[in-house]
């Protein structure tokens, strides 16, 4: 009698006998693909086809029978799960894996700045549920939750390891949100017992009051005793305001203010771009692109046609946009014109085509020498662009590397080419001033720190650059008595082996000398007298040691050097250590989270268009300063991102309003009434709606004052 058929294979496949010239042969053949299995009685081939080719298969546990749908009576049926064969969609997830994915998804939450309720998306429950059948999704309470608990424990970890931290450098940046929130962000940089360099956000601080120094001075000590690390502070690293200059000195008499170097080369390009005018015209040609969707969309179309859109392969790449200047933004000069220059042909095709510019936005149009003036400035602003980058590494060593590549442009910008334009030349002597009053004046007021932190550094240890002998003896003298000083100093990492580490055979033979010079001096006393040496200098100097010991390549990391060598100068590294982690810059790279815009972008342009349509009676100085007064309480908020994003610029509402030209002669009747105001009319026509528009486009990090006011 035959079985009936026992394993779940026999649902998705058939047995077939196939006759053949000499004898048959039984087959089996899928009812999904119409593939054909040779079957000797084991369905083992048959549970690989189902499981390679046709995954989705929802199957369930049944039993399985080694010997096939017919066989033996005494065959002893093994039952087993589906599961353990790979075949099914589902799986089972107990507590422990719940609590693993809920940790992932936290995690992902907290590095992609997700809002916390993310998890409660109906997207994303319906990913999970294809993804895990059987996780339920938690809620953003248990989220939060989670988060807060996260971030006890990392802020616990950190607390544990600066307690042993020698010296902490504070970093200070103020930055206003899309909201127009002020905020202060205070990082810590310092080195840990392995010289492995660290920074960390401390406090992000809202800003309820004026900025005043007094005001910063406050919420940056309230910051510093929160942390417990008051005794740690070698320095605070802030940029070039007036109202944060000497902020150091009101938190504390005995902490140093350092200067951004980023903030202070910018400013040293900002005041050399005054020389000439290449930086305002283009950027005002930048910002007819930036205001213009037609002229945007056909020089997209332009590149294709140009050699600018392909590089060294001849593989044409995305089209490029036009970048625009902004003065606080670090190489963004050097990137607008860069892009410009790229771009030019392109630029120039789209503003003399009449289809797309308008006569009156034709004259933006660069003259020959303005972009040959551009040409020949970019490999100037490319070595500042480098400097820049250089000093504003985030992992490695910067605050000893300031004064070398000071000089280094001093040497590149003092070497004129006769090739170079008079204007060139100008930039370059406008550029070495900026330099030297703004870094090298200004080395007495930092307390010389830039020198100290160079002396320790085992790349530039001799400080041999242009400065004096007399300023380099008054630095190593300041260090050795930093390391005297330092002796009654607890350490807590240093241990005890330090003292007593082995050095090299050249060390050696050095202390040897040392020894017998010792006894010589001991002789020459008996014979002479006493000497005016102290007992101090005569004794083993270990700084004199470092200073002796090969100097390093100036690509060689300085913090790898010092993980090695540390026990042969555990004093110096004491030092170093307080001066090599303050880094350079006060905030490497800003990165702020704003906050989304409620209102579209086209409903606030009804809004303003419906202000303009009733107030055509107001003369156009009171008229502008209307709309803006009603942009500013209504819609800045909601503005402010997506213009940033879309233009990255900023934009000053009272000087920085263009209106267009259509309607050039009642404007120019407009301007003449107005220079004399006893003939000035109360009836002025209102602005059209692409003025409107434009006046949308307004860009600032503070609001104006006198705007407050509800208009």
């Amino acid at each position: 009698m035959v079985r009936a058929k026992r394993s779940l294979v026999w649902d998705h496949l058939t047995k077939n006998t196939f006759v053949g010239e000499h004898e048959s042969e039984i087959k089996v053949q899928c009812k999904y693909c119409d593939g054909t299995l040779h079957y000797d009685g084991s369905t083992s081939s048959m549970m690989k086809h189902l499981r390679s080719q046709h995954k989705n298969l929802q199957l369930q546990d049944v039993d399985i029978e080694n010997a096939g749908p017919s066989g033996s009576s005494l065959s002893t049926p093994k039952r087993q799960k589906l599961t353990d064969m790979g075949i099914t969609t589902e799986r089972p997830c107990n507590n422990t894996r719940k609590g693993q994915i809920t940790d992932k998804l936290v995690s992902v939450i907290i590095e992609n700045n997700l809002p916390i309720r993310f998890s409660e998306s109906e997207s994303f429950r319906e990913f999970m549920k294809f993804v895990e059948p059987n996780y339920k999704c938690p809620c953003a309470e248990t989220i939060r939750n989670i988060t807060e608990s996260k971030f006890n424990n990392v802020q616990n970890e950190i607390r544990k390891e600066m307690e042993s931290v020698l010296y902490v450098a504070i970093t200070t940046d103020a930055w206003t949100s899309i909201s127009n929130d002020a905020f202060l962000a205070v990082t810590a940089s310092y080195f840990n017992k392995n010289w492995e360099l660290r920074k960390l956000v401390l406090a992000t601080v809202k800003l309820q009051q004026r900025h005043t120094a007094q005001y910063l001075a406050e919420e940056i000590e309230h910051v510093v005793t929160e942390w417990n690390i008051s005794d740690k502070i070698s320095a605070i690293v802030h940029d070039n305001g007036a109202n944060i200059a000497h902020v150091a000195e009101i938190v504390n008499t005995e902490y140093t203010d350092v200067s951004c170097a980023a903030h202070t080369l910018q400013l040293v390009i900002n005041k050399a771009m005054g020389t000439d005018k290449t930086d305002s015209q283009a950027s005002r040609l930048v910002g007819h692109f930036s205001h213009s969707v037609l002229a945007t969309s056909e020089l997209k179309k332009k590149q294709k046609h140009f050699e600018s859109a392909k590089d060294e392969t001849g593989v044409e790449e995305e089209p490029l946009s036009l970048i625009q200047y902004c003065r606080t933004r670090w190489n963004s000069i050097y990137h607008m014109l860069e892009r410009l220059h790229k771009l030019r042909w392109s630029v120039r095709a789209v503003l003399g085509d009449s289809n797309v510019t308008k006569r009156s936005a034709m004259h933006l149009d660069l003259k020959d020498e303005m972009w040959l003036l551009m040409e020949e400035i970019l490999p100037t602003l490319n070595l500042l662009k480098i400097a820049n980058t250089l000093v504003c590494g985030e992992k490695y060593v910067t605050i000893s590397d300031v004064l070398s590549i000071v000089v280094a442009l001093f040497d590149k910008f003092s070497n004129d080419s006769e090739d170079d334009s008079a204007v060139l030349k100008d930039f370059k002597n406008a550029l070495i001033t900026g330099l030297n009053t703004r870094f090298i004046n200004k080395i007495e007021e930092s307390n010389n720190l830039y020198l100290k932190a160079m002396a320790v550094d085992p790349r530039f240890k001799d400080i041999n650059f242009f400065f004096t002998f007399e300023l380099r003896q008054k630095i190593y003298a300041d260090i050795r008595e930093e390391i005297q000083s330092n002796k009654n100093r607890e350490q807590p990492h240093l241990d005890p082996e330090y003292k007593n580490a082995e050095v090299g055979e050249e060390e050696k033979e050095k202390q040897r000398c040392e020894e017998k010079m010792k006894t010589n001096k001991k002789e020459l006393q008996e014979l002479f007298g006493s000497s005016s040496e102290s007992e101090e200098q005569v004794q083993d100097d270990e700084y004199e040691r470092f200073l002796a010991a090969k100097k390093i390549k100036r690509s060689d990391d300085p913090i790898s050097w010092w993980q090695v060598n540390e026990k042969k100068f555990p004093a110096t590294a004491f030092v170093a250590k307080r001066y090599l982690g303050i880094p350079a810059t006060s905030v490497a790279k800003k990165s702020y989270n704003f906050d989304r815009a409620d209102i579209p972008v086209e409903e606030l342009a009804l809004i303003l268009e419906y202000y303009g349509f009733n107030m055509r009676k107001k003369n156009s100085e009171d008229y502008k300063e209307s709309v803006i007064k009603v942009l500013w309480n209504s819609t800045a908020k909601q503005l402010q991102e997506y213009f940033f994003e879309k233009y990255n610029r900023k934009f000053n509402p009272f000087s920085d309003i263009e209106f267009l030209n259509a309607r050039a002669a009642k404007n120019a009747k407009r301007r003449k009434l107005q220079m004399d105001p006893s003939k000035r009319k109360e009836s002025s026509s209102a602005l059209s709606t692409d003025e409107l528009r434009k006046i949308i486009e307004i860009w600032d990090e503070n609001t104006p004052e006198g705007l407050q006011k509800k208009f």
